[in-house]
């Protein structure tokens, strides 16, 4: 499995998934890395991999949500991801998260003072999974989209751990807009998109020249394996 590396302007740490960081380069280290998920069945397995290889090395972890701890636990636990012993000895933290901020604000929110407060209620972590991050930008025109993403992606750094925001796009003007400014802004972006005639997704990055996908399959209590019957052990 690919280890932490380096290609002289960034440093970057596994995804998780052992499929996938046999080929890529992995997450930007210390940056907030988008995924762009099919369904969030992909959505959780992906996070859960995410979170599931700094648990295995004794790191810290925490997720930022909008629904209840149980539930979500309960979500991961179906895919083979149990965290509850994580959750009771406090190596990942959850934050249950309601925005306040009117995304007709548009200029108004401070990325710097939540990603501070996130800090403060969490604690040193090395990684922090956001669901449904697209709540936290104005996405409503293209100015708007391009200013929110670009000072959520200048403040990133204020977390003190490689970020994943997972979200699963809809036909909205608005999540093309995350999708086009992502790939622009974010440290570093990538997409998951259903095989055809299967239930295989192929997940490649979007940042510079295209790589070619990798495709993984969803083995039931084991998370995402390669397709074609590699099931390697969740990374």
């Amino acid at each position: 499995m690919a280890g932490v590396q380096n290609d002289g302007a960034h440093v970057f740490t596994p995804l998780g998934i052992r499929p996938v960081d046999e080929v890529l380069p992995g997450l930007v280290s210390g940056g907030f890395n988008l995924l762009e998920a099919p369904d969030a069945t992909a959505a959780d397995v992906a996070l859960a991999h995410f979170l599931d290889h700094a648990l295995k090395r004794g790191a810290r972890v925490a997720v930022v949500a909008f629904d209840e701890a149980q539930w979500r636990l309960l979500q991961f636990a179906n895919y083979g991801f149990d965290f509850c012993e994580a959750m009771d000895d406090d190596r990942l933290s959850y934050v249950y998260y309601r925005p306040t901020l009117s995304r007709a604000l548009g200029g108004g929110a401070d990325y710097g003072a939540l990603f501070n407060e996130l800090r403060r209620l969490t604690g040193p972590v090395e990684r922090i999974g956001f669901l449904t991050p697209e709540v936290m930008f104005n996405l409503e025109t293209d100015a708007l989209a391009r200013d929110s993403v670009g000072r959520f992606a200048s403040s990133a750094g204020k977390l003190g751990a490689t970020a994943l925001g997972v979200y699963v796009p809809d036909d909205s003007a608005g999540q093309a807009r995350l999708r086009t400014m992502g790939a622009r802004l974010f440290a570093g972006a990538y997409e998951m998109k259903p095989v055809p005639g299967n239930s295989d997704v192929a997940l490649r990055s979007l940042k510079g020249a295209l790589p070619a996908s990798v495709r993984l399959s969803l083995l039931e209590g084991r998370g995402y394996v390669a397709a074609g019957g590699y099931a390697s052990e969740v990374a």
